[in-house]
């Protein structure tokens, strides 16, 4: 038994207004009825990957494919929930076999060249991006990916605009936005984490994450932040070096030079105070002041 034409609309509208739970319920008979169909089971994975039940969608994908081996839509929806967990060399794996096979669909170029932004290899998302606008140049995952590469090469002009009205018009954009910040700041590169963030908050300006977010940015980029740059740089490891390195080198120095190790003690207190007290009245500030 394949799923009615009426019904496949109603699981399509469901999931497009993320009525997750009653999708499944309208999918749970079809299913007991026809196990084995192949288009039931990737209506079924849609809708656990759209709840974001990953693993219960890889579950349905296997199922799928287990069936049907070149189902293009559940090889591309796997190639997704890889790209989720940061399996990426199976992510490219995936998305590479596609591209043999379907050299000029546009949607796999803009799905590789994600792949390759949120692993930072940014000339290539570049090449990928045109190539894939080039197919399709109305294609929102491709523009969208656009803006964010223009925005990491640090080629500010008009694409931060367009980051903040795509992310406003389309919920995967959006996504795709928080992956690469969180890419980017895994990779302590603050200031283009930054600009990210700022689009994310003017798309979404009541969004208390963007916010926070963008606080957390301003306040690592901002000048009087640099003599704190080892500890923002490196965490709990670098405090911990410090006050070893402090500790030990202080009581060496007052037994050879007491007045100096004084000094440096005293400046040692006053850095510590400084790393305490700047980080938190810094933030404050910037909530008060704005961007």
């Amino acid at each position: 038994m394949s799923l009615a034409p009426e019904t496949s609309r109603q699981v399509e509208h469901l999931l497009d207004v993320e009525r997750f739970d009653d999708a499944r319920r309208l999918l749970a008979s079809p299913l007991r009825e026809a196990p084995d169909d192949a288009e039931l089971l990737f209506l079924a994975a849609r809708v656990e990957h759209g709840a974001g039940k990953h693993a219960e969608a890889e579950h349905w994908v296997a199922e799928v494919l287990g069936r049907a081996p070149e189902h293009t839509g559940a090889r591309v929806l796997r190639f997704q929930l890889l790209l989720t967990a940061r399996r990426y060399a199976e992510a490219e794996q995936e998305v590479l076999s596609l591209l043999r096979e379907r050299p000029e669909e546009a949607l796999l170029y803009a799905l590789y060249a994600r792949l390759m932004l949120e692993t930072l290899h940014v000339e290539k998302a570049r090449a990928l991006v045109d190539e894939a606008l080039r197919l399709e140049p109305a294609l929102a995952l491709a523009r969208v990916l656009d803006a964010l590469v223009s925005v990491v090469q640090g080629q500010l002009d008009g694409a931060e605009a367009r980051v903040a009205e795509l992310v406003r018009g389309a919920p995967d954009a959006e996504a795709v936005a928080w992956t690469l910040l969180a890419v980017l700041q895994s990779q302590h590169r603050y200031p283009e984490a930054f600009q990210v963030a700022r689009e994310l908050l003017r798309a979404r300006p009541s969004d208390p994450r963007a916010l926070e977010v963008l606080v957390h940015l301003r306040a690592i980029t901002h000048w009087s932040s640099r003599p704190l740059w080892p500890l923002l740089r490196f965490g709990w490891g670098a405090s911990m070096v410090l006050w070893v390195v402090a500790t030990f080198g202080l009581m060496g120095m007052r037994r050879v030079a007491p007045r100096l190790g004084s000094v440096l003690g005293l400046g040692f207190l006053l850095y510590v105070i400084y790393s305490w007290v700047q980080p938190p009245l810094l933030r404050r500030w910037l909530r008060w002041r704005g961007f």
